[in-house]
């Protein structure tokens, strides 16, 4: 029988806590749970925009063709969404337009009910296409949605 030494118990006992410890960094590192979040919320903002995209489309519906008003056909710009009381009309994804659209009106009519929260901006060419794009991506370099 042979006897083992206190300190190398220890000594065992250390080495394993060791590798546990390195085993969970490198774990930590592939899941990178920061970078998860932020595809997250980018995932989010795509439903969102979509969403928008299909409010503008069915009240288009609604309303004979046209389009709420106060959206510009501009091409080259991008309205923010929002009361001018609550919104930056600074779009850092596009051009924007020195004034907010406030569409909470319209939107209420049909089945989306309201703008989701966040940071969302619309635009209007002169053909007619419209297109929704979120202005904040923290991953992808562009979320829109074209007509």
């Amino acid at each position: 029988m042979s006897i083992v030494h206190p300190l190398h118990r220890t000594f065992d006992l250390l080495a394993i806590v060791g590798v546990l410890a390195v085993i969970g960094v490198v774990v930590v590192l592939l899941v990178n749970p920061a970078r998860r979040l932020q595809e997250a919320r980018d995932d989010r903002r795509q439903r969102d925009v979509v969403d928008i995209f299909e409010a503008m489309v069915e009240y288009r519906l609604l309303h004979d063709g046209a389009y709420p008003a106060g959206l510009d056909d501009t091409m080259d710009t991008f309205q923010v969404l929002g009361s001018d009381a609550v919104c930056d009309v600074t779009c850092p994804a596009e051009t924007s337009a020195p004034t907010c659209l406030d569409l909470s009106a319209e939107v209420a009519e049909t089945a989306l009910g309201a703008i989701p929260t966040g940071r969302y901006a619309v635009n209007l060419t002169d053909n007619g296409k419209l297109e929704v794009i979120a202005c904040d991506p923290e991953v992808a370099e562009r979320i829109s949605v074209k007509h």
